[in-house]
């Protein structure tokens, strides 16, 4: 699941750099109760992963480590609201190419995930 979960995102976040740059610029507009959104959609992911997947060793730690990542990133946000919305006024529709980063990331933890599947089996 994770590894489509990656895929899908990695590859929105690619090919629709606009529909994410507008996503995060009205989330921006909604100030801090977007900010708050941001940081339910990070606890959410970041909680689940981290409850379903408390692996710590070899490539998949990559996916526990993420998980954990994004609790820190939903703190930042429930905790710091202003700030993070400073950091979301870096999203603007002429440097869509921001989510080029994100995007290449996911694709990267999902083909890593994806090859130790395949080296190790299920």
């Amino acid at each position: 699941m994770a590894i489509g979960w990656f895929f899908v995102l990695g590859l929105s976040h690619l090919i629709h750099r606009r529909a994410w740059s507008n996503f995060v610029i009205m989330l921006r507009s909604w100030g801090e109760p977007g900010a708050f959104i941001c940081g339910l959609v990070c606890l959410w992911v970041g909680a689940w992963i981290v409850s379903v997947h408390p692996v710590w060793r070899g490539i998949p730690m990559m996916l526990t480590l993420f998980g954990w990542v994004q609790i820190a990133k939903a703190l930042w946000y429930f905790t710091m609201p202003r700030a993070s919305l400073r950091h979301m006024e870096q999203v603007t529709e002429d440097n869509t190419w921001l989510f080029l980063v994100p995007g290449i990331i996911f694709l990267a933890i999902g083909a890593l995930l994806g090859y130790d599947l395949i080296a190790h089996g299920i």
